[in-house]
C-alpha cells in the first residue's frame, strides 16, 4: 500500500521515458472510497502533445485513471505515452 502523501511531487514518466508531469493529489469516489484517479499537473511539452493550449503562468491539470498505471516507486510510470493520454485521461482544469 502507498501512503497517498508520499506520492504527492512524484515524477510521472511516459511510455516513451518522457515526463509528463507531477502528482499532485488523487480522486476518490467516497461513495465506494475507491481511487478514482491521479491528479497530475502537466509539464509544458506534454500539454503541448497532448493538444492543450497552456494559459500564462499556469498549469494543465489531468486525471490518471488507474488502469494506465503501469507502477508506482520512485517516479509513477504510465502504460500510454503524451501523445496517447489525451482520449483516456480527464481534464480536470488549470491551477
Amino acid at each position: 500500500m502507498v501512503d497517498s502523501k508520499k506520492l504527492n511531487g512524484k515524477q510521472v514518466i511516459g511510455a516513451n521515458g518522457y515526463i509528463v508531469g507531477e502528482v499532485e493529489g488523487i480522486s476518490l469516489k467516497l461513495e465506494d472510497w475507491t481511487i478514482e484517479g491521479l491528479q497530475v499537473g502537466l509539464t509544458n511539452d506534454a500539454a503541448t502533445q497532448m493538444g492543450f493550449k497552456r494559459p500564462f503562468m499556469s498549469q494543465i491539470v489531468i486525471m490518471v485513471p488507474p488502469e494506465l498505471i503501469r507502477s508506482v516507486g520512485d517516479v509513477v510510470t504510465l502504460k500510454e505515452s503524451a501523445g496517447n493520454l489525451k482520449d483516456l485521461v480527464k481534464c480536470l482544469g488549470v491551477r
